[in-house]
């Protein structure tokens, strides 16, 4: 059993903004030289999230719509406050199991950053543990 690590930094562009990370991680996951087992993936930002869903532009309006309207009570929140219930909700975190050397997720699943604040700079780590 083995562990790698890297990390990678985005750039978001404001509350509610989601930043497919899928590629790097894969990246990532590849160059660990690990074929299976989990890759977990962090956001280290207490105003963002990182999910897993499809990358369609529809579905992320819609998704933001929702995250807005449950963590902001229809305007009643700040968007400062809202942005740290929304990365509570949403998570931090995402595991993702390896198998034989790629990410084993849903046809069209990607992983997804999500900017809960005013935009800006946001680290992602990718830890890969595995054989």
């Amino acid at each position: 059993m083995g562990f790698y690590r890297d990390e990678f930094n985005i750039d978001g562009q404001g509350w509610i903004d989601m930043i497919d990370v899928t590629g790097r991680v894969m990246d990532i996951a590849a160059a660990s030289g690990r074929v299976d087992g989990q890759v977990f993936v962090s956001v280290v930002d207490e105003r963002s999230a990182v999910v897993t869903i499809e990358n369609d532009m529809r579905l992320l309006l819609d998704t933001a719509d929702f995250i807005d309207g449950l963590a902001r009570r229809g305007g009643a929140v700040n968007r400062r406050t809202a942005g740290h219930v929304a990365a509570a909700m949403l998570g931090q975190h995402v595991a993702v199991p390896l198998v034989r050397g790629h990410l084993e997720m849903g046809t069209w699943q990607q992983i997804m950053a999500v900017d809960l604040a005013e935009g800006g700079g946001k680290r992602i780590i990718v830890d890969v543990l595995g054989e």
